[in-house]
């Protein structure tokens, strides 16, 4: 119940006094596995544009010490 405290029973709510929604906060993310998908097809569709091109040169520009 600890990773995943949402799914507990009304009972089990109850004798642990911890209800969803008041003591403990409900879930953020409903559907993990959807929700995985939907941000995995947003960042796959970045890849290639000039955006992220730029982005790169300028993350090993920052970083990458040059061997010349």
């Amino acid at each position: 119940m600890i990773h995943e405290p949402w799914k507990m029973s009304e009972m089990e709510q109850q004798m642990y006094e911890c209800r969803i929604g008041i003591d403990y906060s409900e879930p953020i993310i409903s559907d993990i596995k959807e929700s995985y998908k939907r941000a995995s097809s947003i960042l796959w569709s970045k890849k290639g544009s000039r955006e992220v091109k730029d982005e790169n040169e300028w993350v090993l520009k920052k970083h990458v010490k040059n061997r010349s």
